[in-house]
């Protein structure tokens, strides 16, 4: 619950239908996670479909503007998933989030 002197909130959700109606945030923020959504699409028009009417939203992604900076964030995606997971995260450890960040269409 958030703290009476505070007016936000951290909300996570499944990225498919935000439990919240129309037009209600003046903010939506989406930081370093659309490259793991499938549907990032549906994410951002589901982000769009809650902010209200001039609301801003904020995407932040990894700028992968050299290939030395693509192969830091694929190992230290994989020492993510392997420290706080049971599975590493892609079965292509070392090549596939350099491809997705560079080809990725929404």
């Amino acid at each position: 619950l958030p703290h009476p002197s505070h007016n936000f909130q951290f909300q996570l959700y499944d990225g498919h239908k935000l439990p919240y109606p129309s037009d209600s945030f003046d903010v939506v923020t989406i930081l370093m996670a659309l490259h793991h959504i499938e549907t990032a699409g549906t994410t951002i028009a589901e982000s769009c479909r809650v902010l209200k009417k001039g609301g801003v939203l904020i995407i932040r992604e990894h700028n992968c503007d050299s290939m030395a900076t693509s192969v830091v964030l694929d190992v230290l995606h994989g020492f993510y998933a392997m420290v706080a997971g049971d599975e590493q995260e892609s079965a292509h450890f070392g090549g596939g989030y350099e491809a997705c960040y560079r080809s990725r269409e929404f």
